[in-house]
């Protein structure tokens, strides 16, 4: 439930909810949020490495598409992407990243970050193509990614 409505994991703590699960079923044991945190991350570590898995097997290619926006703290986030098509003919797309990119926000930077990515999720030889928004750091990125991508293709 926390996992699927974006909830806080501090939920579980409050008085209301702890009640409201009691009601339900009073023999349910009540857990932490560092436990309730734990447990979506165990999750999340599971289905990253199922899903790395299907990708290392998949026969399809694989597109990626990136998004950069600062935050009004002046943060910068990228968010990555992958898309495909899987052997049913189903079009898929999955976060596959998500990260804060130092500052200044240089396209070596962007760069070390999703070449890193890309390695981490074994694509690299089977990327199709990468879709970006027109920013400046955007053209030294796809630079660099050319230098380090093209004879993996």
């Amino acid at each position: 439930m926390i996992a699927l409505h974006g909830l806080p994991f501090i939920l579980v703590e409050y008085d209301g909810f702890r009640r409201f699960v009691a009601s339900l079923n009073p023999l349910f044991k009540t857990i932490s949020r560092t436990t309730i945190r734990n447990d979506c991350i165990k999750a999340f570590e599971e289905q990253k490495v199922a899903l790395q898995e299907m990708f290392k097997d998949a026969q399809s290619r694989f597109s990626l598409t990136a998004d950069m926006w600062t935050s009004n703290q002046t943060l910068g986030y990228m968010c990555i992407t992958c898309h495909y098509i899987t052997a049913d003919w189903e079009v898929k797309k999955k976060v596959i990243k998500f990260f804060v990119v130092e500052t200044p926000h240089t396209g070596i930077e962007m760069f070390n970050q999703v070449l890193e990515c890309i390695q981490e999720w074994n694509i690299e030889y089977k990327l199709f193509g990468i879709t970006l928004d027109n920013a400046a750091a955007n053209d030294s990125m796809v630079f660099e990614l050319k230098l380090n991508l093209v004879d993996k293709v």
